[in-house]
């Protein structure tokens, strides 16, 4: 943009005042790409609701929702699911793209084929270790057998900012 009295004289674009003839000043806009990860509580205890729905259900809706927001926003998207699944965790890439954000919410819809039950501390315990640094961690579960570590949330809220969603 142009000049204005009073900007700072050492963010004048020097090439575009020569080509211009008048002062312009180079404007910098941070540009940061975000990673958010969705942590969904996949185990036996989620499969319980009411006559309208499920606690799965809501989980599912609510992981569908802030991914579609993230690749909204043209963050990457990466999920941890635990529990009932194949292996009992299963984490998907971070990336931008819908179709891996497909593949995870596909996993969601899918029937249980095995019974596991994995704790939510081991999970984070695994993101703790794979997270980048500055992501924003969703964790969705019914919170019902979490047993929280202090050390070991200190350790992964240094790394990213976390939100629990209580189902």
């Amino acid at each position: 943009r142009e000049y204005v009295f009073g900007d700072d004289l050492r963010s004048i674009d020097w090439k575009v005042t020569a080509r211009s003839g008048s002062p312009h000043i180079k404007i910098f806009k941070e540009d940061r790409e975000g990673t958010v990860l969705i942590c969904l509580d996949m185990n036996e205890g989620m499969r319980f609701g009411t006559k309208n729905t499920f606690k799965s259900v809501i989980a599912a809706k609510s992981a569908a929702l802030l991914g579609w927001q993230a690749l909204g926003r043209h963050d990457r998207v990466g999920a941890y699911l635990f529990g009932d699944i194949q292996g009992g965790i299963r984490s998907f890439p971070s990336l931008r793209t819908q179709k891996t954000f497909s593949m995870m919410l596909k996993t969601l819809t899918e029937p249980p084929k095995e019974q596991h039950f994995v704790s939510l501390e081991k999970v984070l315990c695994t993101i703790e270790h794979t997270a980048k640094n500055g992501s924003v961690l969703y964790v969705i579960s019914d919170f019902m057998d979490f047993i929280p570590d202090e050390r070991s949330l200190l350790a992964l809220r240094r790394k990213c900012q976390i939100v629990f969603i209580s189902v």
